[in-house]
């Protein structure tokens, strides 16, 4: 048997599934009708993946080229299995087939495929040397969507002419193999007296490139369209691309462009793929540079001449107004490059292409001179056309006796065309080219400023219609990419003349950059408009500044966009506008999100659309109201926000859950919300006036998730105590409450659209589903090998969704009650899953930021997109399936337009709490974590911040500063513990976690730190190497608390198992408190006699260490406590709880000395001085607060400078109540309010 030949020794009886899979293995749908009646032996798995490359590719291309017919493949295959059938008794396996007597025919198999496909005998193949990877087909399916990414290409259904060159294009791609094909427009330039050169623009190219594609896409694997008309980045197209032809599985590219190029390239190599790139003359220089790459672009350089230059399977064609100048044949490489410089219609074409616009009266004559005049460019043929039919009557020959004008290039018949219209029709195509992709009439209404101008908006469009190419779609309408560029150029240069002159018009009435534009376009419209007009002050930024005071003293900008323009461009240029004064005057569309905006004055401005960074931080939950027309959002600081979807601004702000919102929901009627928070309240809220109508107490802890039946009168709810239950939404009442739901806390829950059924997942593992009315559990899914985070049913309540820990989305059939698909690719912990309401996609969210849409018809996966840079929590489809939300872990929400994966709108919060405070040991400083990522430190005589410690990428739970006063501890949310050095801020070492740590405490001899993480183990770290030297295993939950007694040799542990541990660490024995409820802080008294210990509930506990037994409770606070802290000199204890006060004890006598109040959300960490005579407590609301004991004043406010910090709003029009509020919160000051 030939050498090259291998046996599978786990073949399988033949059957049809062996047929299929070599079919699978192909990757070529059409050879499938072919090899249908294949034979039985699956010969793609039984030979060498050399001569397998060999075959399939052999067989494909010349089935591709029609050297053999279907008819031809299948009497070959019939005749072939008929051969092998014969020999093989009916009870044989392929495997004892090809080891038995039967091999000879294995041998005539091989050697038949070699002979008939490759033209030789298998001996005289030379397979000793293997394929590269690179040569080697990866498996894939061609299917639908999985197959052509068309974008948002247009409908080239209507098309004439180009026979041609269609043909010849077909040729140079299917036949001939070119790695690269450009179409480029008209050389030349000049006039005569009947014609002109119409430059390189307006000629079909487009639309020849998709006509193209359209009619070659099934001699290709994949084919992908794209568009340079916004100019992206090489690396956002590079991984639009890679994500397609990896089918999603490959989501993020390597740093380096020669390296994401690499990759690309990686694909074009494994599999035949047609790349279309639209619009290239947008990346390229003009002028005398032309055919040269603008700046920041020269990387579609490299990539042009890689796939120019390297051996492929695959073709890009380009089309470009300018030649790029890569563009040239490749010495001694071959016929590998083909450029088709795009002629004029013909007179045929010109006649067909002018009589869908209308009826024209002319002769042959007339004809052939209008197309002579024209050079027969499409562009200037449909708007000679319009003309023609509005000014002559469709009379040609009128035209070109009275109304032909001469040009010198496309520039100058623009110029005549748009200098023909009305002002409003200037206007509006102004503001068409300034959206740069469709838009509809009530957005153009808004953009323009006057009244009357509003009304008559249908009218103008009508007329534009008339005299301009128009493009309507379904969203609106928009110009042609010729049109875009020449009005987009036309405005720039007469913003910089007007801004050279101070005669401000465009500069007054448009919108440069738009807020609320989709986040693409926002940047597209920032880097080709503003950036260059923003370098005309580059050197020197004032002049821009002064022109605000001139805009005050002009009444006319007071409508206007003069003020958000110049705002813009100063944004651009990073300029430090802390103190400006930017009173009385009118933003209109103004970007204010992400900016730095210290001690401005904007005393008396109007604002109008405007955005905002607001003040919310992670967000947990997110959901569209049953309209649309709203989103609520629910996270970590407490507030729940209602976001209107048009403005995309806060329309209310609800306070008073006192705690963390894990989950909120509107009721189906939209007129209510619900929502489950940290503290195991339920709270049922009017969306109208924002109050709170109702809490629903009887939940003993946190409330995870909760769902509203379809028909909007009963509430289902589960918690951490392991409890489900119903609630009556009009009345409040518990309905029903199920105990022991799961085997541990059940996470999520979830109403079928039949309202009988209810599904649970739990950290168990498990999925659950309910019977509402008996309670009664019908059935429990098992497959998940983790915690399940999130349940969802299908709008048709036909399938349930579970996503866990596991990195799995697992399907459920309801009917059948079994697992129909368990979908796999994330690589981290899964958080949510959310049907579509079309019921045709599944989307889940992850751990790293990453969503995952999945067919439904197919469980394949649809796009995959890298949201955010963390973790999301939360998703949800609006009702119209059209946008995905996201909420992120990094203060962010983002709008998902599903059917292309970009982002539409980004909505960027701010908050910086902190969470601990550690005072120096010499008692001259105090340091604080924050959620930024930052360690601060301070002077606590000053109040100034003496330094900040950088390297941490997330939140900071714990910070601590060793006895001696050397070393400085830091532990985050992602799982890295960092140790500094003191005061000098080296890094001495970085240990990683694996989960989140929240506390840490030194050892009274400074050798060990102790941390508590998530996991429920305590660690025992060696502070000189880093190294864990100890794992102290007992908790079998979230570890809260940590404290060393005096001593050192015991240490306590408060955990969310409702424990607190006394570890003995020289015998690592432990004895257990069993305190009731999750346990927050612990502290020793200085005599170690006494271990205090802070939990959920609203009252201290003073334990006996030695009989372990609470001797004394210290009620006060109204809601649980978060840190305990004693005095040094063990007469007194502090207490830091979640009602937003601090307080302190007399130990004597269990007396509350004092209540400090004055932060303004829940305060976190408590800790004494070392002299004893204050304390300093830490508080979500973002600062560290030091406070006389005597007097429980405040002493001094230490916290980082916030966005808006001390920035005047008094007297501003035009905000929300909710914008103002969350303005205040980031630092602004308004006179009204204090």
């Amino acid at each position: 048997m030939p050498s090259g030949c291998q046996v599978d020794a786990n073949f399988k009886p033949i059957t049809t599934q062996c047929k299929l899979n070599y079919v699978f293995n192909s990757g070529t749908k059409n050879l499938s009708l072919g090899l249908f009646q294949m034979s039985r032996v699956n010969f793609s798995t039984e030979i060498s993946p050399q001569l397998k490359q060999k075959i399939i590719t052999a067989f494909y291309e010349k089935y591709r080229k029609s050297e053999y017919s279907r008819l031809q493949i299948s009497k070959f295959l019939h005749d072939w299995e008929q051969t092998i059938s014969e020999k093989v008794p009916s009870d044989q396996t392929i495997h004892n087939f090809l080891n038995s007597k039967y091999s000879s025919y294995k041998y005539w198999l091989v050697d038949g495929l070699c002979r008939l496909l490759l033209g030789q005998p298998y001996d005289q193949l030379n397979l000793l040397e293997p394929l590269s990877e690179t040569q080697t087909r990866i498996k894939h399916a061609r299917c639908g969507e999985f197959r052509c990414n068309w974008g948002d290409a247009p409908d080239v259904s209507i098309f004439f002419g180009r026979t041609r060159e269609l043909s010849m294009l077909q040729r140079w791609i299917v036949d001939d193999h070119c790695r690269l094909v450009a179409i480029v427009g008209i050389r030349g330039s000049g006039k005569t007296h009947l014609s002109v050169k119409l430059g390189h623009g307006g000629v079909g190219k487009t639309d020849l490139s998709l006509k193209l594609a359209n009619g070659i896409q099934e001699d290709f694997d994949f084919v992908f369209w794209g568009k340079l008309l916004n100019a992206p980045p090489l690396r956002d197209y590079l991984t639009e691309v890679v994500k397609f032809l990896s089918h999603q599985q490959e989501t993020e590219l390597p740093g380096s462009e020669d390296k994401q190029i690499s990759r690309l390239l990686y694909y074009l190599q494994s599999r035949r793929c047609l790349l279309i790139l639209d619009n290239f003359e947008s990346i390229l220089q003009g002028g005398e540079q032309a055919g040269n790459y603008r700046q920041g672009f020269e990387g579609y350089g490299q990539l042009v001449q890689k796939i120019r230059d390297v051996n492929h399977q695959s073709c890009l064609l380009l089309t470009s107004r300018e030649k790029p100048r890569d563009i040239r044949p490749v010495t001694g490489g071959g016929n590998h490059i083909q450029c088709l410089e795009l002629q004029g219609l013909s007179v045929e074409e010109a006649h067909q292409l002018l009589t869908q616009l209308g009826e024209f009266t002319a002769t042959d004559k007339d004809w052939e001179h209008l197309l002579s005049f024209y050079d027969g460019n499409p562009l200037a043929l449909e708007l000679a056309a319009n003309h023609i039919n509005e000014v002559f009557n469709g009379s040609i020959s009128a035209f070109l006796r009275e109304g032909r004008p001469i040009f010198d290039d496309l520039k100058q018949l623009l110029d005549w065309h748009f200098e023909r219209l009305s002002w409003k029709e200037q206007e509006v195509v102004y503001w068409l080219a300034l959206h740069r992709e469709p838009v509809s009439i009530s957005t153009l209404r808004t953009d323009l400023l006057r009244v009357g101008d509003k009304w008559d908006l249908p009218s103008t469009l009508q007329n534009l219609k008339r005299r301009l190419p128009l493009e309507k779609s379904s969203v609106g309408f928009t110009l042609q990419p010729v049109l875009i560029e020449y009005l987009t150029d036309r405005i720039i240069r007469q913003v910089i003349q007007e801004l050279e002159t101070n005669a401000l018009d465009i500069f007054n009435r448009f919108a440069l950059c738009k807020p609320v534009a989709k986040d693409y376009l926002r940047k597209t419209q920032a880097r080709l408009i503003l950036e260059p007009i923003a370098q005309l002050f580059a050197a020197d930024q004032r002049p821009l500044l002064q022109f605000f005071q001139y805009f005050r003293e002009h009444p006319q900008f007071s409508q206007g966009y003069a003020a958000s323009n110049c705002l813009h461009l100063l944004r651009w240029l990073q300029a430090d506008l802390s103190g400006c004064n930017l009173s009385q005057l009118t933003f209109r569309q103004a970007d204010f999100q992400g900016m730095t905006l210290h001690q401005i004055d904007l005393t008396g401005s109007d604002f109008r659309n405007c955005t905002f960074t607001q003040s919310f931080g992670a967000f947990f939950s997110v959901a569209f109201s049953s309209d649309g027309q709203s989103m609520v959002t629910g996270g970590n600081d407490g507030q729940i926000t209602i976001w209107d979807m048009h403005s995309y601004q806060p329309l209310k702000i609800l306070q008073g859950t006192g705690d963390w919102v894990w989950c909120v929901t509107f009721t189906p009627d939209a007129q209510y919300l619900v929502s489950g928070s940290d503290d195991s309240k339920v709270r049922v809220w009017s969306v109208e006036s924002g109050e709170c109508l109702r809490v629903l107490s009887g939940h003993r802890d946190r409330v995870w998730s909760l769902d509203i039946s379809p028909d909007g009168q009963t509430l289902a709810t589960v918690s951490d105590d392991n409890t489900l239950k119903l609630w009556s939404l009009d009345s409040g009442a518990c309905l029903r409450t199920i105990n022991d739901v799961h085997g541990a806390s059940p996470k999520s829950i979830c109403f079928s659209p039949h309202e009988e059924t209810l599904a649970t997942g739990s950290e168990d593992g498990t999925v659950k589903l309910w019977d509402i009315r008996s309670g009664q559990c019908l059935w429990t899914g098992t497959g998940h090998s983790n915690m399940v985070n999130s349940v969802t049913f299908s709008p048709d309540g036909n399938l349930l969704a579970s996503a866990a820990w596991d990195n799995a989305v697992m399907v459920w059939s309801i009917r059948t009650r079994s697992c129909l698909a368990k979908l796999q690719g994330h690589q981290s912990i899964i958080w949510d899953a959310a049907f579509s309401p079309d019921g045709k996609w599944l989307a889940s969210s992850d751990h790293q930021g990453v969503i995952r849409i999945w067919k439904i018809a197919s469980y394949q996966c649809f796009r995959t997109i890298q949201a955010h840079a963390s973790v999301i929590w939360g998703i949800a489809f609006s009702p119209d399936s059209q946008l995905l939300v996201s909420s992120g872990g990094e203060s962010m929400v983002k709008l998902w337009r599903v059917d292309t994966g970009v982002c539409q709108q980004t909505l960027q919060g701010y908050i910086n709490r902190t969470w601990s405070v550690s005072f120096h040991p010499n008692g001259q400083t105090l340091a604080n974590g924050h959620e930024d990522g930052t360690l601060q430190v301070w002077d606590i005589h000053t109040g100034h911040n003496r330094q900040v410690f950088r390297g941490h990428q997330n939140w900071l739970w714990g910070v601590a500063f060793s006895h001696q006063g050397q070393i400085l501890a830091s532990a985050c949310q992602d799982g890295v513990v960092k140790v500094w050095s003191y005061p000098d801020g080296h890094c001495l070492h970085s240990i990683e976690h694996g989960n989140r740590v929240f506390p840490l405490a030194f050892s009274p001899d400074g050798k060990w730190l102790a941390t508590g993480c998530d996991d429920s183990f305590v660690r025992l770290l060696s502070v000189a190497s880093g190294e864990c030297l100890k794992q102290l295993i007992g908790h079998t939950n979230r570890i809260w608390g940590l404290a060393f007694s005096p001593s050192g040799h015991i240490m306590a542990s408060g955990s969310d198992d409702l424990t607190v541990r006394l570890w003995y660490l020289e015998s690592e024995e432990s004895l257990v408190i069993d305190v009731g409820t999750r346990v927050r802080s612990v502290a020793f008294s200085p005599d170690g006699q006494i271990l205090a210990s802070g939990s959920d509930y609203e009252s201290i506990q003073l334990w006996s260490v030695e009989m372990r037994k609470c001797i004394r409770e210290l009620p006060g606070h109204k809601q649980f406590i978060w840190s305990v802290a004693f005095s040094p000199d063990g007469e007194c204890l502090a207490s830091a709880s979640q009602d937003q006060t601090a307080r302190l004890w007399s130990l004597e006598t269990g007396e509350c000395l004092q209540i400090f109040q004055g932060h303004t959300a829940r305060v976190i960490s408590v800790e004494f001085s070392p002299d004893g005579q204050t304390i300093a407590t830490a508080s979500d609301d973002g600062s560290v607060k030091l406070w006389d004991l005597h007097s429980a004043q405040c002493i001094r406010t230490f916290r980082p400078s916030r966005p808006y910090e001390k920035t005047n709003i008094s007297r501003t029009t035009g905000l929300t109540d909710a914008q103002k509020s969350s303005l205040i919160t980031l630092g602004a000051v308004d006179d009204l309010f204090g």
